[in-house]
């Protein structure tokens, strides 16, 4: 529980998943780089950290929540960084991926709770 952030992970994936190795670890790794970030900016409240990666025969699902301070930074379509000025590249690189393999990804900001799901479709052979 470094910095006071509560999380819950759960990742359930065969060998070989819908993505490859390095594409599945980009979209991975900059969701949870967000949320980490999100979550130590936050100044009260409880922060955490809700993750579920799951495969089965029809898809790759990713469900990540996390707490965050109630301000976004959102304009023209694009989440604007919280690091440096300009787009976000994290949540673009994660798009990128998901318009690649076939996927959809929703990004909600509720009042103090961040919510993002992603699907990648299993695919034919």
């Amino acid at each position: 529980m470094r910095d006071n952030i509560e999380t819950d992970i759960r990742v359930m994936v065969p060998g070989k998943t819908v993505l490859p190795d390095d594409e599945l670890c980009v979209v991975i790794g900059n969701l949870m780089e967000n949320a980490v970030e999100a979550c130590k900016r936050q100044e009260g409240g409880k922060k955490f950290i809700f993750l579920r990666c799951i495969q089965d025969e029809g898809r790759l699902s990713i469900v990540l929540d996390n707490s965050y301070s109630g301000e976004v930074k959102y304009e023209k379509g694009y989440f604007r960084s919280s690091k440096r000025s300009g787009i976000g590249i994290g949540v673009e690189s994660v798009k990128s991926i998901v318009k690649k393999n076939g996927g959809i990804a929703s990004f909600a900001a509720e009042e103090k709770l961040f919510k993002t799901s992603v699907i990648f479709p299993v695919k034919k052979k």
